[in-house]
């Protein structure tokens, strides 16, 4: 919309006593927050909160491959069988939970059994190969 009836604000008064608690409001909220002065530049700056971002995002990932530990390849192969026998179709994201397995292995064995769909409407999902499915 477009402004019509523009109003501005001023105290009735402007005495002394107004201006001295206007001063005091003032100092209170500059104690509050003291803002650091930053000699970095833009580009500097941004770049190093991406390598801070990626520090705790590489922390994460080598925690959660830690946890997990490797199984024999038939054993996984087997398994990815039942699963896909429940379901034709998985995420990546849901085979790693389903499995607990690293994820450099999962896909490392997914390839060899199944195929991943890059586009259409199961974008971003694992099937069967044809020569595995019944």
């Amino acid at each position: 919309g477009r402004v019509v009836v523009r109003g501005d604000m001023r105290p009735a008064r402007m005495d002394r006593d107004y201006r001295a608690l206007m001063k005091q409001r003032t100092a209170k909220v500059a104690k509050v927050g003291k803002v650091k002065e930053v000699e970095y530049a833009a580009g500097e700056m941004q770049a190093r909160r991406e390598a801070e971002n990626l520090e705790r995002g590489a922390k994460w990932l080598d925690q959660q491959e830690e946890e997990r530990s490797v199984m024999d390849e038939k054993a996984l192969v087997s398994l990815l069988f039942q699963l896909f026998e429940r379901r034709p179709r998985w995420t990546l994201k849901e085979l790693l939970h389903k499995t607990q397995q690293p994820q450099v292995y999962l896909k490392r064995s997914l390839t060899k059994i199944a195929r991943y769909l890059p586009s259409g409407p199961h974008r971003t999902y694992w099937e069967l190969k044809r020569e595995y499915t019944k």
